[in-house]
């Protein structure tokens, strides 16, 4: 992977976990344990589970998620600010992706000449 793609990459996983977090709660409330597990397994983002826990304490300071404790856990949900929020973030990707002319699951053109 190259410099380009690479800073890229970054961008659109570490530096928007929350996108990810989100995702990862909209079926209900995680452990951070779970969501940190889940980032790196299911979404294949190579992040420090501090990292993710910062994400997480972030996220619940703006309003974006509220947690609760539960058997001696704490436990994360996301709120309907979250949802809001993240609905408008999966819309501007599908916005972008269609000015690149992608089809569902940008199966279109890569822009290769053949």
């Amino acid at each position: 992977m190259g410099k380009a793609l690479t800073r890229f990459v970054s961008k659109i996983t570490k530096e928007n976990l929350w996108i990810y977090v989100i995702n990862s709660l909209i079926n209900g409330p995680k452990t951070g344990y779970e969501i940190v597990k889940e980032v790196k397994g299911r979404y294949m983002i190579r992040v420090t589970t501090v990292s993710v826990y910062v994400v997480l304490y972030k996220m619940e300071r703006d309003g974006l998620l509220k947690s609760f404790d539960k058997d001696g856990k704490k436990y994360y949900m996301v709120t309907e600010e979250g949802l809001r929020e993240y609905n408008s973030a999966i819309k501007a990707l599908v916005d972008l992706l269609s000015r690149f002319n992608c089809v569902l699951k940008c199966g279109g053109s890569t822009g290769e000449k053949p």
